[in-house]
C-alpha cells in the first residue's frame, strides 16, 4: 500500500479502546473454522471470498499511527491486506487430519499481524477429501467480532460469484462515526445515567476463585495487566467443559418455560458458582453484547462488541428460577442500553480512578446454527478475544449442542485450577435443571435415617478421604484453596512439631485462629498428635479466653501474629504459627502414627451452662 495522501477515519469507540491494551501488534483475534461436506473448487471460494472483502471495508482495513500520533486512523485498503492459502491432507488419516487442521486454528490464534501493511484477513483452505473441507478465517479483532464471522461465512456460502454492491452496505468507519455524534446529543447523556448508577469501584475488590494477586488498577490503557508493562505478555489460554447430551435442549425449554433466554440461564449459573466460590453475594460481570441493537446493523461486519457490567445480587434462601427472572432482566436492560456504557463516559473520576479499566470476570454467549441453513458448512471450532480478563466464561451454542468454555489468564491462574472450576460448573449445570420438587425430594432423602458411624476417630476418617480423594478440594477460603492431599500432609507435618512439644493425649491445645485454611490444619494436627483442642473466639473479650485457658488448665496456645500478642494473666505458653513454618518444612508428611483412645478428649467447648456462667464440656473422640 501506498503511504503517501493517506485519507484515514478516526478509530470507534471499541478500536480505540482495543488499541490502548495491545498497541502496534495484534494479540486480540476473531477466527473459526468451518466444515464443508461438498464438493468445492477453491477458484470459487476465492471469487466468493474476494467478492466480500471488496463489498465490507472493515475486512480490507489497515491501522496507520501519523507522525505526532498515539492513536492510529484506520485506512481501507486494497487485496495486499487478504492471503489465501491451499493446504492438501486428503492423503492423511482422519484423525491425523483432524490433529493436523487444529494445530493450523491454533497457529492462527497466536498469529501476530502488522496493523499497518499486512496481510491481517487470513483465509486457509484446508482440503481433506474430494467432498470435505474445512476453512479457516482469522483477522485482528480490531476489524471484526465474532458475529461478523458468522455473517461473513454465511454469505460466502450463500453468495454467488457476482456479490453484492458495496453501496448497498453500512460501512463500519461511517457507523462509528454516526455513534460517536448520537453519544454526544442530549439522549445519550440521559440514557447513560443508567450506567452510572452501577459502582464500577467494585471491580477492583471482588475476589476470585483461586486468585489472590491484586487486580490491576488503571484507567483502560494505563492499567498494568501483567506487572511488567507489556501487554503483549497477556496470552489466555482455555479450557474446555464436557457438556452431557442433550444438556442444551433440556435448558432450552425450561427457559422457555420460564420465560427467559439460554444465556441467562448460564449466566445465573456462572454467578452461582463465583458466588459460592468467593462468598461475595454482590459483584459485576462484565457481559458480551453484539452491538446491533439496531435492526440496520443486523447484517453489519466490524467491532461492534463491547462488555458491559451486569450486577450480580444473590441470597442463601433465593430460589434459583428467581434468580433466573432478575438475571434475565439485567441482560435485557444491559443490551438495551449498551451503546451508551463507554469506559470514563459513564461513570464518575473516582470510580475511574479506582478500577482496573476492564472486566476481571466476564461472560460470553454466541449462537450458531448446526448446519447453516440446512447446508453442509458446519462450525467447528471458535475463538474471540476483544478484551482483556483474568476469568471468562465463553458459551458457544452451536444447532443442538453446547460449547462451554472457561477462557483464562495464566499470569493468575494455573490449569489444574481452571480445571477445577470446570468440574464444578460442569456437576451445577444438571442441578440447575432439577424442578423444585426433585429437589425437595432429594433433601428429604438426605434426611433420612443414618447408620452409626464407626469407632474411628476423625483424624483417621480424614485421612481415608485423603487417600481416597486425594486431588479433590477440601477448603475454599478467600485466601487459599487446598486438596484433601495437601490438608492432610500440613497437618501431618504440624501434628509432629506439636509432639515434640509435649502434646500428648488428653493435653488441651488452646487455638485461636481466625476463620481460614490454618484454623483447620491446626485443629486436624492437634487431633493427629493425640491432644484436644480448644477453640477460642478471636472477636471475644481476651478476659473470657483467659478464663477458659484458665479453667480448662490448657498449658498451650497455638495462635498466629496480630491475633494474640500477650495475655499477662495466664502463665501458658504461646507458639505461633508462622514460627514453625521452617520446623514443619523438614517434618515428614507421612501420616501420624496414632496416639489416642476412643475415650480420649478430642475437643473442649464451652457453653452458657444452665446458670448462665462458661462451661466447658469434654468431648471425647468416641462421641
Amino acid at each position: 500500500m501506498q503511504t503517501t495522501d493517506l485519507q484515514g477515519a478516526a478509530l470507534s469507540y471499541q478500536q480505540a479502546r482495543l488499541w490502548s491494551w495491545q498497541k502496534e501488534y495484534s494479540i486480540y483475534r476473531t477466527l473459526c473454522a468451518v466444515e464443508i461436506r461438498a464438493v468445492l473448487q477453491r477458484d470459487t471460494l476465492t471469487m466468493k471470498v474476494r467478492r466480500s472483502i471488496e463489498c465490507h471495508e472493515t475486512l480490507r482495513t489497515a491501522f496507520y499511527t501519523l507522525p505526532g500520533m498515539d492513536i492510529p486512523v484506520q485506512v481501507i485498503g486494497d487485496d495486499t491486506l487478504w492471503s489465501c492459502i491451499e493446504i492438501n491432507l486428503a492423503c492423511l488419516s482422519n484423525d491425523l487430519q483432524d490433529i493436523l487442521v487444529h494445530k493450523l486454528f491454533t497457529s492462527l490464534k497466536k498469529r501476530i499481524d502488522d496493523l499497518q501493511y499486512g496481510p491481517l484477513f487470513h483465509i486457509v483452505f484446508v482440503v481433506l477429501a474430494e467432498d470435505r473441507q474445512v476453512l479457516l478465517v482469522s483477522l485482528p479483532a480490531l476489524c471484526a467480532d465474532s458475529y461478523s464471522l458468522r455473517l461473513f461465512i454465511d454469505e460466502i456460502r450463500a453468495a454467488s460469484t457476482e456479490g453484492r454492491l458495496a453501496e448497498d452496505v453500512l460501512q463500519y468507519a461511517d457507523v462509528s462515526a454516526w455513534q460517536e455524534q448520537l453519544l454526544l446529543k442530549d439522549e445519550a447523556r440521559r440514557e447513560s445515567q443508567y450506567w452510572r448508577k452501577i459502582d464500577l469501584s467494585q471491580l477492583s475488590t471482588m475476589r476470585m476463585p483461586f486468585v489472590s494477586s491484586p487486580v490491576p488498577l488503571g484507567r483502560g490503557e494505563e492499567a498494568d495487566l501483567n506487572h511488567t508493562g507489556a501487554s503483549s505478555a497477556f496470552a489466555p489460554q482455555m479450557v474446555k467443559i464436557p457438556c452431557q447430551e442433550g444438556i442444551a435442549e433440556q435448558i432450552g425449554l425450561l427457559a422457555k418455560q420460564y420465560a427467559v433466554s439460554t444465556s441467562s440461564w448460564l449466566l445465573a449459573c456462572w454467578q452461582v458458582l463465583l458466588w459460592r466460590l468467593s462468598d461475595e453475594a454482590t459483584f459485576l460481570v462484565g457481559v458480551a453484547c453484539d452491538g446491533r441493537n439496531y435492526e440496520e446493523l443486523t447484517n453489519a461486519l466490524g467491532l461492534y462488541m463491547r462488555f458491559v457490567p451486569v450486577q450480580a445480587h444473590l441470597e442463601q434462601d433465593r430460589r434459583f428460577e428467581q434468580l433466573l427472572v432478575s438475571v434475565n432482566h439485567a441482560l435485557q436492560q444491559a443490551s438495551k442500553q449498551q451503546l451508551y456504557f463507554i469506559w470514563g463516559r459513564s461513570s464518575n473520576t473516582t470510580q475511574e480512578q479506582t478500577t482496573p479499566g476492564f472486566f476481571p470476570v466476564s461472560f460470553e454467549y454466541d449462537c450458531w446454527p448446526g448446519s447453516l441453513d440446512a447446508s453442509n458448512w458446519t462450525l467447528l471450532e471458535r475463538w474471540s478475544c476483544s478484551e482483556p480478563f483474568i476469568l471468562k466464561l465463553s458459551a458457544l451454542h452451536i444447532g443442538a449442542q453446547l460449547q462451554l468454555e472457561l477462557h483464562y489468564d495464566p499470569q493468575y491462574l494455573t490449569v489444574e485450577q481452571v480445571g477445577r472450576l470446570a468440574d464444578m460448573l460442569q456437576t451445577l449445570l444438571p442441578l440447575a435443571l432439577l424442578t423444585t420438587d426433585v429437589l425437595d425430594r432429594l433433601l428429604a432423602h438426605c434426611h433420612a435415617p443414618t447408620r452409626p458411624l464407626p469407632t474411628v476417630a476423625l483424624h483417621r476418617l480424614f485421612e481415608e478421604q485423603a487417600r481416597l480423594h486425594p486431588t479433590h478440594l477440601a477448603v475454599i477460603s478467600s485466601h487459599e484453596q487446598l486438596t484433601y492431599r495437601q490438608l492432610n500432609e500440613r497437618a501431618n507435618r504440624l501434628a509432629r512439631v506439636l509432639r515434640s512439644r509435649g502434646v500428648a493425649p488428653n493435653v488441651v491445645v488452646g487455638l485461636c485462629m481466625g476463620r481460614g485454611a490454618q484454623m483447620l490444619v491446626s485443629s486436624l494436627a492437634i487431633l493427629k498428635a493425640g491432644g484436644a483442642y480448644l477453640p477460642l473466639d478471636t472477636q471475644g473479650p481476651l478476659a473470657r479466653g483467659v478464663s477458659q485457658l484458665q479453667q480448662s488448665q490448657t498449658v498451650l496456645l497455638l495462635t498466629e501474629r496480630g491475633l494474640l500478642e500477650e495475655l499477662p494473666t495466664w502463665s501458658g505458653r504461646l507458639l505461633y504459627l508462622e514460627e514453625l513454618e521452617q520446623e514443619m518444612a523438614l517434618a515428614s508428611a507421612e501420616d501420624v502414627s496414632d496416639a489416642c483412645k476412643p475415650e480420649d478428649i478430642a475437643y473442649v467447648i464451652y457453653t452458657s451452662g444452665s446458670t448462665g456462667m462458661p462451661k466447658g464440656v469434654m468431648i471425647q473422640h468416641s462421641s
